[in-house]
């Protein structure tokens, strides 16, 4: 009878525990182009704990990560390069994702390589048929689910998110009409990302200018001012890549 009230125990503790792990995360969904933006409910960064910033900035070993960088960062081009490149070489490099996707195959759950599959195959349709939009979406959300399933730090992988929304950003800004729902979906996404990433950037410079880029980008988004939000998602871009660098990821 004791064995079976432990058993009892040990199923409702790891149900609960299921429940709250959904409540962590979960996904906002935009109506115009039936794809999720993941959004992280926010929490108030502990600035005050120093033991977390100093682990922040020591590397991680993170040996799924060393395999699936090069997957995320082909991504990344695809969805820089999605509005200026020709399709040919566009089509080139869609195929140097899906090759270099193949050798890590085997380190990825089945299920997110068949939504990579997806991803890539839609990234070569879009491309066939010049719809430079959904190359662009479609890139980003490979490389978002390529930093999800890695095991870089939870900072690292937080100041990757803040690229993956400001490249959505981007790419709705490039579309006509302008998607603006989706650009404040990803938006807010961003916000969230960034309390969990500034209490780990010691450069304190470094932080204020992202904060008030931000600021700005969320001011542009709300006037309905695209010229402003294409400069600001712009800054916000460039200055990921000094998060990086100042966390440790880069």
């Amino acid at each position: 009878m004791r064995g079976t009230r432990l058993t009892i125990l040990i199923v409702f503790t790891l149900t609960a525990l299921s429940a709250i792990a959904l409540v962590v995360f979960t996904p906002l969904f935009d109506e115009a182009d039936k794809t999720t933006i993941p959004r992280a409910v926010a929490t108030t960064p502990a600035a005050e704990n120093s033991a977390n910033a100093d682990t922040a900035h020591k590397p991680t070993v993170s040996p799924l990560w060393d395999t699936m960088q090069p997957v995320a960062e082909l991504f990344e081009m695809l969805t820089e390069r999605a509005f200026d490149d020709q399709p040919a070489d566009l089509l080139l490099l869609a195929d140097r994702t899906r090759l270099s996707f193949d050798e890590v195959r085997g380190a990825v759950p089945e299920v997110t390589a068949s939504e990579i599959d997806t991803l890539i195959l839609k990234i070569r349709n879009s491309i066939e048929t010049d719809s430079r939009p959904d190359v662009a979406f479609s890139a980003v959300e490979g490389y978002r689910r390529v930093i999800e399933i890695s095991d870089a730090s939870d900072v690292s992988k937080a100041i990757s998110m803040l690229d993956y929304a400001g490249f959505r950003i981007h790419a709705n800004l490039k579309c006509d009409p302008v998607r603006w729902n989706d650009i404040s979906g990803a938006f807010d996404f961003a916000s969230s990302q960034w309390l969990e990433v500034a209490p780990h950037i010691q450069d304190g410079e470094l932080a204020d200018k992202f904060s008030i880029n931000l600021d700005a980008l969320g001011t542009a988004i709300a006037d309905f001012n695209q010229e402003l939000a294409e400069s600001a998602v712009a800054h916000e871009l460039d200055l990921v890549d000094e998060l990086e660098s100042a966390a440790g990821k880069g």
